[in-house]
């Protein structure tokens, strides 16, 4: 029984479905509909000797049928443990897709489509589009595959932009990593005894730890990767040759001594390196170009590193945020500039990285609609204006950036009034009351010392929030103070716990003023039962609903498709399309409900939720961030969101700023 069979039994045992039919199989197997129906034959074979077999009913797939669960339910977990152990042939497609182009790479003579086929037993209209990634791949380094029907497929391409793609094709960045043995020809490039390895990286971060420099942990990997790199290609005759302008350029930059430091502190064996100027200043580039980004200024060589491009670029980013109603202060201004002269660098060098920049960013900075949304924008700006490529780390780049952006600008704030009652008098409020003043002045604008029965003869709408020590009033977070309106909390909990957190959960956060942020719940729309056909036919749909007129309907097509099926993640269950407001003849906030669950660029999916509204600023950005991050994860608080929006916006709301 091969993987693939495998992979078809782990795939029906789950259950996810009723019946699976052969198509939607092929899918995930990424093989005919024909090869999958021939495989039927062997896993149901395969199982009868473990409790099972396969049913099969027309019109509908196939399906296993347990007739004994325990026997059954070992093998399954057996069989599962397998595939997650073995990385040969996964049917991951990213795993594929990177196997294939380290086998390209590391190949010097060539490597036949044939022998690819053979080796990973997958289809040729398969095999053809993980060449076309790779090839798309390479590019991004500045490397072309040329073919050949004498030697097949061949990298053409400077040694350095080798290294860099080499480096990226690891994928994974920490030392402790175990890597698929299968993929033996490309490790050798990085042969190296693990304790050594680890002992390069400490040295280096030695050296690092000294200088006026400072680079982030997964970047630290991807340099100790490098480093072994660098040295076994050096050692078996593969040289970096740089033009003469670009050497002009790196000889004069302060930051080559930490390169020479590097290269020292390594010892004789990277001395062969350290004697070679164009290894060293190559060094120098990539040491540039992996820097944290910081709010200091870099040094001014570095800047004129980056000229003519620096002055035409820039300008017009920052005028991307402006125009968004995205104000920038002091320190995100510095943040951006030293962002960009990166790209900049990393882009003229083919030096930048694939998605996977970092395991962090991928799974926080990237797995909200709209950073991802708006990191799409801003690297197609940077690329358009750059008049280049720009590489997928730079959408993690730009991402995490955003991220911070939208999350440490806070909601304007009212400061709020207080009432205080204590029933130890009126001097024992006071004394709260002015440690409260002081430990919130951002939030409290007053707070009064009353006794109890002051507060008959008070108007309500002159305070926000009464705080007393009687626990009869302290019943849940919309407390009503004794029985009256205001609400109110007890600080007798938090007091004498050190939960003092409860008083800005429960009230202070009202300070927040984030309401008039919201979307407009009159444009929020359900539509069940939607039928979903295709991805091409719904794409055609949703243009000639939403398109403003005859010449926005191709642009809009255009502008879907490309984001589908490049830029448009699964949450869960549940595709988000954010469209260009300018296409569209109106806002809109549909949440289309499939009246059957259907495959989206191989991901099962329930709903589409699509937007296009007219954002005015940073506020209203950071709000649908929150809101549509979480409805496109949870299906209670999306039917929370469907059946009473106000309430439930109010509510994500309120819960992002917790605490």
């Amino acid at each position: 029984m091969n993987e693939r069979q495998r992979k078809i039994i782990v795939e029906l045992s789950s259950k996810k479905m009723p019946y699976y039919t052969s198509q939607y199989l092929a899918e995930i197997l990424r093989v005919s509909s024909r090869t999958v129906k021939s495989d039927m034959f062997y896993v149901d074979e395969e199982i009868k000797k473990y409790g099972a077999k396969i049913i099969s009913k027309r019109n509908r797939g196939y399906a296993i049928d347990i007739k004994d669960t325990d026997i059954f339910s070992k093998y399954v977990m057996n069989l599962s443990i397998k595939e997650n152990n073995d990385t040969e042939n996964t049917g991951n497609e990213a795993d594929m897709r990177l196997s294939v182009a380290r086998k390209i790479i590391s190949s010097d003579e060539g490597v036949f489509v044939e022998n690819l086929e053979e080796r990973y037993a997958y289809s040729k209209s398969v095999l053809s589009a993980d060449l076309r990634w790779a090839d798309d791949f390479f590019k991004i380094y500045g490397l072309e595959v040329n073919s050949s029907s004498r030697y097949g497929k061949k990298i053409e391409g400077k040694e350095e932009y080798r290294r860099m793609c080499m480096v990226e094709l690891v994928a994974v960045h920490y030392h402790d990593t175990i890597y698929d043995k299968e993929d033996e020809e490309f490790l050798e490039l990085f042969e190296c005894d693990e304790k050594e390895r680890k002992d390069i990286r400490h040295t280096f971060l030695k050296v690092l730890r000294e200088s006026d420099y400072a680079m982030r942990d997964s970047n630290t990997q991807r340099f100790a990767r490098y480093l072994v790199l660098a040295l076994n290609r050096y050692n078996n005759g593969y040289r970096i040759i740089l033009d003469e302008d670009t050497k002009k350029n790196l000889r004069t930059l302060k930051i080559r001594k930490l390169s020479e430091d590097i290269f020292k502190a390594l010892g004789d064996k990277y001395k062969v390196l350290l004697d070679d100027e164009d290894e060293l200043l190559f060094l120098t580039l990539y040491l540039i170009c992996r820097m944290d980004l910081s709010d200091d200024e870099y040094d001014e060589d570095i800047v004129i590193l980056a000229e003519p491009e620096i002055s035409i670029v820039l300008p017009s980013i920052q005028k991307f945020f402006t125009d968004k109603g995205i104000i920038l202060n002091d320190t995100e201004n510095k943040i951006l500039r030293n962002m960009t002269i990166i790209s900049i660098l990393n882009t003229r060098y083919h030096l930048g990285g694939m998605q996977k920049y970092d395991y962090f960013y991928e799974s926080v900075y990237l797995s909200s609609p709209v950073l991802l949304y708006l990191s799409y924008e801003l690297m197609d700006l940077f690329t358009y204006l750059f008049g280049a490529r720009s590489s997928r780390t730079q959408l993690a780049m730009f991402g995490c950036f955003i991220c911070g952006v939208l999350n440490h600008h806070q909601y304007p704030i009212k400061k709020m009034k207080l009432l205080i009652q204590s029933a130890f008098g009126r001097g024992n409020g006071k004394i709260i009351a002015a440690n409260l003043m002081k430990k919130y002045p951002d939030f409290i604008e007053k707070a009064e010392a009353i006794d109890l029965y002051e507060y008959r003869r008070m108007e309500d709408e002159d305070y926000d929030g009464m705080l007393t020590d009687l626990k009869q009033m302290s019943t849940g977070d919309d407390l009503q103070g004794y029985n009256y309106a205001l609400p109110a909390i007890s600080y007798s909990n938090f007091v004498y716990s050190g939960q003092e957190e409860n008083l800005f959960n429960n009230m202070l956060i009202g300070a927040y003023q984030f309401k008039d942020y919201l979307i407009d719940e009159k444009l929020i729309r359900k539509i069940d039962n939607y039928e979903f056909v295709s991805m091409r036919q719904s794409v055609q749909l949703f243009a000639l609903l939403y398109a403003k007129n005859e010449e926005a309907i191709d642009k809009l097509v255009k502008s879907i498709v490309s984001r589908a099926y490049n830029k448009t993640p699964v949450f869960e269950d549940t595709v988000v399309l954010m469209l260009d407001r300018s296409l569209c003849k109106k806002d809109i906030f549909d949440i289309y409900s499939l009246k059957n669950s259907a495959r989206y660029n191989n991901y099962k999916i329930e709903n589409i939720i699509i937007i296009s509204l007219d954002i005015k600023g940073i506020y209203e950005y950071k709000a649908l961030e929150k809101i549509l991050y979480v409805i496109s994860k949870d299906k209670k608080e999306r039917d929370y969101f469907i059946e009473d929006p106000l309430s439930s916006m109010e509510h994500i709301i309120r819960e992002s700023l917790r605490i």
